[in-house]
């Protein structure tokens, strides 16, 4: 297409030239709270944090919205050239697509270049990412211009990108006529670009006081076109780019590489960019993004992997969730895992750390008392032969690779518990039930297609609850346990009552663990209740554990009762005669099995129980 001359003789301060602003407000309530550890930034200070469009991973990219939920952080007036995705241009003008070479590509779309200002006055912005909430899309969302960000929120400071001054150019529009002219009355303290040229145009004219120049670089294989090198060269030649900048932007893969989802070692680029005397500034973070599973979908993990880590730190970050990204630098680094608890309340542990291991496996509460659980919980299933082990569900199916081995033939169906057939604890022995592996949960994979740490799927072995409990006593760092005890006759509070005694949790004076029991019974759920629990039952108790050393007191955990069980009572177990002897958990393959009429849990047999364990 002919471009129309009498639209490029218009001065270029008059366009939306795609100009990044990003804006920076300082963290003042944060800041008295601020670790004063050493950072391992190239100046000793902690990272900042910069917002990529304001708070662009809830409300509209660069909206005035965006900026105003901005604590920390700093915001951009339209992050591309290209105007369809982030705005509703396609209604506002929708005969005005234009064709341009866009990086040597023929691109049709809205190009910002192909309206003034007065035009885009109609055009409203939107949520570009397609699985972030439409919800604040609406008028209020009006493309700004660098001087009314400025005029608005009178940020301590500018971060510029230019991203295709050379489009610009090849349309006779001066990006850097533009900046000295903005400069005059908006200070800007940051100037990045992906493109070298841009920097040789303006080095020099901003003069000593100017801006700080970061080089931006794309994606490795990128290339970048002034030198026809790619990105991942010109990384190589560092002391190259600090003839002319002082610092770089990278993604963040750039730093923790990931294959698979899972993280790489890191790489030497900042220890290398710090040595040639260069500042780096990581993007590409969001909160509602699938992270490595290393980070057990927990952002401020990520955070921390880049600026507390030992090795090195970041100088800043880019980023869409710029409150997770505030809190990571300003209330969470630096705490170390003997930081002191700010907050009373408990971080207990469902089935151990679940969303990391198979739930309730050896590794799975072995992993959530390194991560800082208070309590680690044990669901109580039943064997045939009445040992009982841990196991979220007696439904041996959800946990276990059971259908992977010969006894996936020993299938029952009991109508009290679903109409369809099932292989069923009670249906085998423990010597059976431990040749099974246990198995990852992945309670979000339908619809959403999440999955939890594949490579340890089937990882651990099942426990039984006097290891469980074992290992519990072990650990100084524990509270207590959690018990889930369901209506599955008299016998099982006589079995679990062993465990516990055999175990040392008994009327033992060295014993100090706290022992919570939960159930849909209702003198059961009484001493439940009565404990005084205060805290959060997770399934990813690192993530819990760290919020407890840092964050304000919360709220109580609303008691558990009736109404909050979906999963009907298991059909009561039964038993051959007792043995003449009694013999310990740990030598329990010989016992003899007994049979008893199947009776309810009864208010008697639990209160004898709390009684033994409260005494």
């Amino acid at each position: 297409m002919q471009d129309n001359p009498s639209m490029f003789g218009l001065r270029a301060s008059k366009f939306l030239l795609s100009v990044l602003i990003l804006i920076q407000l300082l963290a003042t309530q944060l800041l008295a709270q601020r670790s004063k550890s050493p950072w391992q930034t190239l100046i000793g200070e902690a990272p900042p944090v910069i917002a990529r469009g304001g708070f662009s991973g809830l409300f509209p990219d660069s909206s005035v919205t965006a900026y105003s939920f901005v604590s920390a952080t700093i915001g951009i007036c339209f992050p591309n050239v290209t105007m369809y995705k982030y705005s509703d241009i396609e209604y506002a003008y929708p005969k005005r697509k234009n064709s341009y070479l866009l990086n040597g590509v023929p691109t049709q779309d809205w190009f910002t270049i192909a309206f003034t200002s007065k035009d885009l006055n109609s055009v409203f912005l939107i949520q570009g990412i397609l699985s972030r909430s439409p919800a604040f899309d609406n008028t209020q969302n009006v493309i700004s211009q660098v001087q009314n960000i400025s005029a608005a929120f009178k940020p301590a400071g500018f971060w510029i990108n230019v991203q295709h001054d050379g489009f610009y150019a090849q349309h006779n529009l001066s990006m850097s006529r533009f900046l000295l002219s903005v400069s005059k009355t908006v200070i800007i303290d940051y100037l990045s670009s992906p493109e070298l040229n841009f920097f040789r145009n303006i080095g020099s004219r901003f003069g000593k006081t100017g801006p700080k120049f970061l080089f931006r670089f794309l994606e490795k294989d990128d290339v970048e076109e002034s030198t026809n090198q790619t990105y991942g060269s010109l990384m190589k030649n560092l002391t190259f780019i600090k003839t002319f900048a002082s610092g770089i932007l990278v993604p963040n893969s750039y730093i923790w590489p990931v294959r698979d989802h899972y993280l790489l070692p890191h790489t030497t680029v900042v220890q290398d960019a710090h040595k040639a005397g260069l500042q780096v500034y990581a993007s590409g973070f969001a909160n509602d993004i699938v992270l490595a599973y290393d980070y057990s979908y927990d952002p401020l993990a990520e955070y921390l992997s880049f600026m507390d880590n030992g090795n090195f730190s970041v100088d800043g970050f880019l980023s869409d969730f710029p409150l997770t990204a505030s809190s990571a630098v300003d209330c969470f680094s630096h705490l170390g895992s003997n930081a002191s608890t700010e907050v009373d309340f408990l971080v207990i542990s469902k089935n151990g750390a679940s969303g990391d291991y198979p739930g309730c496996s050896d590794l799975a509460y072995s992993k959530a008392i390194e991560d800082g659980a208070d309590i680690i919980h044990c669901a109580i299933q039943m064997s045939s032969d009445g040992i009982p082990f841990c196991l979220n569900s007696s439904n041996l199916v959800e946990g276990t690779n059971i259908l992977q081995t010969p006894l996936r033939n020993r299938s029952a169906t009991f109508p009290e518990i679903s109409p369809h057939a099932g292989l069923y604890s009670f249906s085998l022995t423990w010597i059976e039930i431990k040749t099974l592996r246990p198995a990852i949960s992945h309670p979000y994979s339908r619809g959403y297609n999440l999955f939890r740490n594949p490579r340890q799927r089937s990882s651990g072995k099942l426990v039984s609850l006097y290891d469980f409990l074992i290992l519990a006593n072990s650990s100084s760092s524990l509270v207590g346990v959690l018990i889930s005890v369901e209506k599955q006759g008299i016998d099982v509070v006589k079995e679990v009552l062993y465990a516990f005694k055999e175990a040392g949790y008994i009327k033992e004076a060295g014993i100090s663990k706290r022992v919570m029991i939960q159930s849909t019974n209702s003198p059961i759920n009484t001493h439940v209740a009565g404990a005084g629990v205060s805290g959060i039952i997770t399934e990813f108790p690192l993530t819990a554990a760290r919020y407890k050393r840092f964050m304000s007191p919360l709220s109580p955990h609303p008691v558990f009762t009736h109404a909050n069980v979906t999963e009907p009572p298991l059909p009561p177990v039964t038993f051959r005669a007792p043995p003449t002897t009694i013999h310990g958990p740990l030598s329990t393959d010989n016992r003899q099995t007994r049979v008893t009429p199947p009776l309810l849990l009864s208010a008697l047999a639990a209160m004898t129980l709390a009684s033994l364990l409260y005494s």
